[in-house]
């Protein structure tokens, strides 16, 4: 295989939830029922407290005509909570200096009058850089190998604009069939080079890789 070559094919957290849905012959906004609730939801979340929003879901024209699936802040909130979720956020206490140094990272050590006791919320990166190159909003917009682009006919004058455009993605990116053809190569000139090298009658042969 090449550089960007496709060397296996997965699914990802995206396509389970589409199979799994379509296999249940559930909603694409399950657990609710229809893009209607789904923006309903949306709206008492971002807009409304929970007693405005139980205040709201009780009213009778609410209860009685719309009917949505959730009846309470509670229920609602339940039903947020089985909703796809990214990598959790963790938080980490940590006490610096005035000049930015780390000094520990332990919630329970004091600050004294020049340093300061802050609070780092970080994500698993490798989680992250799964979640983006799994999201099918950005398929096109993603590149695994890297390209030249010309912007003339004549291929002088060069476009670089992004990562994979630039020079670093040639120069580090090895092929694998460059290694396993360099790796036969040398395996065969070595064998070669002990066959040539060896004397009858004696058991040491010499080897040696150019």
């Amino acid at each position: 295989p090449y550089a960007g070559h496709t060397i296996r094919q997965g699914t990802t957290k995206f396509d389970k939830i589409w199979d799994k849905q379509t296999k249940n012959r559930s909603s694409p906004y399950s657990p609710f029922r229809d893009t209607d609730e789904w923006e309903l939801a949306c709206w008492l979340f971002e807009n409304c407290t929970q007693s405005a929003a139980d205040e709201f879901l009780k009213m009778k024209i609410i209860s009685t005509r719309t009917k949505p699936s959730f009846t309470s802040s509670y229920t609602l909130m339940n039903a947020i909570d089985k909703l796809p979720t990214r990598s959790q956020w963790t938080c980490q206490h940590i006490l610096v200096n005035r000049s930015g140094g780390i000094m520990a990272q332990d919630a329970d050590t004091p600050a004294h009058q020049d340093e300061e006791n802050l609070e780092l919320w970080v994500r698993n990166p490798v989680n992250a850089v799964e979640e983006l190159l799994g999201n099918p909003h950005f398929l096109e917009h993603l590149a695994y190998a890297p390209e030249r682009i010309y912007s003339d006919g004549e291929r002088l004058l060069r476009q670089i604009d992004e990562m994979w455009t630039a020079d670093w993605w040639w120069e580090t990116q090895v092929s694998y069939f460059t290694l396993e053809w360099l790796l036969e190569f040398k395996l065969l000139e070595l064998a070669n080079t002990v066959q040539a090298q060896f004397v009858p009658g004696r058991r040491v042969a010499q080897r040696a890789i150019a």
